[in-house]
């Protein structure tokens, strides 16, 4: 069983970090005995691997595909919204600051 190493799994959403999203799902989702040969031909990109894949996948592996990307859309959402309620909070601290110079 593969051992992931820190954060969560990378999200589809950033094209930089794209193949290395691909090649974690293959690798936790497609079995495989042997990692060069079984995951994906030599001849073939870690996106086209996993496009290939998941046309023949059960429906329980879109599930948790659909499961990594919810955690990443939830955690967008509450990276939004810390950042709006710090920049209401530090609107409020400057109107009252105005208000004290007036």
């Amino acid at each position: 069983l593969p051992n992931f190493i820190g954060r969560y799994f990378p999200s589809r959403e950033d094209p930089d970090q794209y193949a290395f999203y691909c090649a974690s799902m293959l690798l936790l989702l497609k079995p495989w005995h042997d990692i060069a040969s079984d995951l994906k031909t030599p001849s073939q990109t870690w996106e086209s691997a996993l496009q290939m894949f998941l046309t023949q996948a059960p429906p329980e592996v879109h599930r948790i595909i659909s499961g990594v990307q919810y955690f990443h859309q939830c955690e967008r959402s509450a990276q939004d919204r810390k950042m709006q309620e710090a920049g209401t909070h530090a609107q409020g601290l400057m109107d009252e600051c105005s208000e004290d110079i007036d």
